[in-house]
């Protein structure tokens, strides 16, 4: 199982922290999270463009977590 993290870092006076943001969607392969992502990225393509202080990326975590059949989404 896959998890999708948006992980957001911002750099202000010379120091950039950044934070990791678990989205919800669990999938079955991890092509399908990384379609996801893009997906995601796509939606946040305007405040990339504005906010040239911060960054957005996206990964897949593999994920140990047994998520029902029921939830997952296989993309």
């Amino acid at each position: 199982m896959f998890l999708l993290v948006l992980v957001t870092c911002v750099s202000l006076e010379g120091q950039t922290l950044c934070h990791e943001f678990e989205r919800e969607a669990v999938f079955a392969e991890r092509d399908s999270c990384m379609v996801a992502a893009a997906l995601e990225r796509g939606r946040y393509s305007a405040r990339i463009h504005q906010r040239k202080w911060a960054r957005y990326y996206w990964k897949c975590h593999n994920s140990s977590v047994e998520i029902p059949d029921s939830t997952a989404s296989s993309g």
